[in-house]
């Protein structure tokens, strides 16, 4: 089995719909003061957990943007 480091980058803060942009990213980075490594698992924190199993999901929380993906 393997194992590789985790982060939590929390986004809470950001409202439904909102987009969660390479400035966001790197900034949480900046404030929990963590670089992300190859192999790291990353975790997007979008607080849309809080309406799982139900319609509205789909349309909680923000979401990342193409560019913010490809940073990570």
């Amino acid at each position: 089995m393997v194992f590789h480091d985790g982060v939590v980058l929390d986004f809470r803060h950001k409202a439904d719909g909102e987009r969660i942009t390479v400035e966001d990213v790197e900034k949480e980075l900046t404030r929990i003061k963590y670089k992300i490594k190859p192999m790291d698992i990353v975790i997007i924190q979008t607080g849309a957990d809080a309406a799982w199993g139900t319609p509205e999901y789909l349309v909680k929380g923000p979401g990342m943007t193409r560019e913010s993906t490809l940073t990570l």
